[in-house]
């Protein structure tokens, strides 16, 4: 069942159109009621305030909060609304596609759907952990923050006893030339 609340951030649009065409599917046109919600309507008489299109298959995407999964054209204040009401939704993906596009296109669409869906979250899962694994695994490896303080420091002395040395034998070179020389 929808709760309208999700729906609420669309009240200030009331009487804005929204049209939808996800190939293979025909154009669905939707009202914003007064209370936010979206009724079916026929073809408004003028170009829709928004309309979403492209094909069915990227809408999962388009759900998960990627705007650049369809183009959306019109009303983009409007449809930035959409997008974050979309994201909202945390319903049976079944449901929410009844509502929006009629038993028949939802039944078609659901299964499809909810395996994108499915899959997109599970590979970003498994991401996350294979990220906290990785570093997990290579902060196991790395050295202790005295170790390596203490190897910087070993380094900047030898770095100034070669200096060091490096002025001694130019002042032997020296030595030897003026003594040679006289």
């Amino acid at each position: 069942m929808f709760d309208p609340e999700e729906f609420r951030l669309l009240v200030p649009y009331a009487g804005c159109s929204i049209g939808f065409e996800l190939a293979p599917f025909p154009r669905r046109f939707f009202c914003i009621l007064p209370n936010g919600l979206l009724q079916p309507i026929a073809a408004p008489a003028h170009h829709p305030d928004l309309l979403i299109e492209g094909p069915w298959s990227d809408f999962a995407r388009y759900l998960l909060g990627n705007p650049k999964a369809l183009q959306v054209s019109g009303n983009l204040e409007l449809a930035q609304v959409c997008q974050q009401v979309f994201s909202e939704i945390d319903q049976d993906v079944g449901a929410w596609l009844d509502r929006l596009f009629g038993t028949a296109v939802s039944n078609v669409l659901t299964p499809p759907l909810q395996l994108v869906t499915k899959a997109i979250t599970t590979g970003i899962q498994t991401i996350q952990q294979d990220v906290s694994e990785y570093f997990q695994y290579e902060s196991s490896a790395l050295a202790p923050q005295h170790l390596v303080e203490d190897y910087l420091f070993e380094v900047d002395e030898c770095r100034h006893w070669g200096e060091r040395l490096e002025a001694r034998i130019t002042q032997l070179e020296k030595t030897l030339k003026s003594d040679e020389t006289t």
